[in-house]
Parts: structure tokens; sequence; C-alpha cells
């Protein structure tokens, strides 16, 4: 369900995928917001606004701080099944270390990487590649934001 609405991605190695890369304006069009709580409650399978935050600040869900103090989640990090990608917590946890912004997790979560063969982060996971790929590629990331 979700899959569906979002573009579709080559194999490890191929060409690049055409995953829209994330800027403000699209990530904020491809999150939900709090107007949707109900939904990322029932899609997260918690009971609470709380339990949606609780999950953020415990580096299981990329929640994304807007100015006006609402929270995006946004969708690119879930499966068709609703549940976020496997890979999601181990990456926001090395970008955690680094204290980096839920925003610098997903603009790099969306924008091609060499280390991936041009392939975005997101694109390699949904596409089943090498795990250890993806974080080694973290890792690299998050290390110069490092103080």
């Amino acid at each position: 369900m979700l899959e569906r609405r979002l573009a579709s991605v080559g194999s490890c190695g191929s060409e690049p995928s055409y995953l829209t890369l994330l800027t403000y304006t699209s990530c904020v069009n491809a999150a939900l917001d709090t107007a949707a709580a109900s939904f990322k409650q029932q899609m997260l399978g918690v009971r609470s606004r709380q339990a949606v935050h609780d999950l953020i600040q415990r580096r299981r869900v990329l929640g994304l701080a807007t100015e006006d103090r609402r929270t995006l989640v946004p969708v690119f990090q879930f499966s068709e099944a609703g549940r976020p990608y496997e890979a999601i917590p181990l990456i926001l946890r090395v970008f955690g270390e680094a204290e980096a912004t839920g925003w610098t997790v997903g603009s790099w979560i969306t924008t091609p990487n060499p280390e991936l063969g041009g392939e975005t982060p997101i694109g390699w996971i949904r596409a089943g590649c090498n795990l250890e790929d993806v974080l080694d590629a973290a890792r690299a990331a998050a290390a110069p934001l490092r103080w």
C-alpha cells in the first residue's frame, strides 16, 4: 500500500533509482504530520501520540521536527506492511551518535550515494541489498558530523 505510492527502485548495484530526492518541500509532502496522529498510531501499532514520540526518541522511527513544533514521520521508512524497515533504527543509531538532526538523516537516506553504486540508501534497503553496506555508508556520512 505505502510502497505503491513510492517510486520503484532498481536492484543492487544497478543504475540509480528515480526516487525523489529529499528536499524540505518534498519531505513535508511525503510525511504524516500531527493532523494524522491516529493514522501514525495505527500504522506503528501504538495507542497514543506519546508512544509515537517515544519511538522517535528511542531511535526506532525517524521523526522530523518542524519550526511550528509538529513532528513529521516520513513514509519512506515504512515497508508495504506498514512497519519501519529493519535498517532504520540502526541508521538512526549511527547518526544519533553524531547528534545529527532528523532532517540530516532524512536528507542522507534519500540522496543517491556513491558508496551504494549511486543508489539512495532507502532504495538500497527496499531492494533488499546488503544491510552492512548501507550501515557502512551511514557511518562514513556520520563521521564528519561528530565533534
